[in-house]
């Protein structure tokens, strides 16, 4: 569970910076985390350009969230894999998000940003998103390596 959650925070944090570079190219560095709010908060939060207490706050931790429970799954999911296949794992991983985020989910629930970026901005977007979970937990993996524990799902004990 460790792996999952310390990837998530990763991916989270990657996919973030992504976002907010994104708005800031627009002049609005907090608009694609504010959109992110609208799961919440409805439509007011795609009015919201700048950093707004409680938009914004809703808008990260909806982000963070979201992505911390696909960091989860994705620990799971790829367990047993290592090196160049989670790193290819991670790629796909990130293409089945995008259809399950983008394509799937009605847009009330759907990531907020995905109606400003362009499509290759979405796929910056989920690139990131799986080559950093991929990254995070090839590290947690290998530092359980080293200290000689387990990755968190082999070991009921964490």
């Amino acid at each position: 569970m460790r792996t999952g959650i310390f990837a998530g925070l990763a991916a989270a944090a990657a996919t973030g910076g992504v976002l907010i570079g994104f708005g800031s190219a627009r002049g609005a560095p907090w608009k694609l985390i504010n959109s992110d709010a609208l799961i919440a908060l409805g439509n007011e939060a795609r009015f919201h350009d700048g950093f707004d207490a409680t938009v914004t706050t809703v808008g990260l931790v909806v982000h963070l969230l979201s992505v911390v429970l696909w960091g989860l799954l994705f620990a799971i999911v790829t367990w047993r894999l290592r090196g160049w296949w989670l790193a290819l794992a991670g790629l796909l991983f990130a293409g089945v998000v995008y259809v399950i985020d983008i394509v799937l989910l009605p847009s009330r629930i759907a990531p907020g940003f995905a109606s400003v970026l362009s499509t290759t901005e979405l796929a910056v977007v989920f690139l990131t998103l799986g080559l950093s979970l991929a990254a995070a937990v090839a590290i947690t993996r290998d530092q359980s390596a080293v200290s000689g524990s387990a990755n968190g799902f082999g070991d009921p004990s964490h």
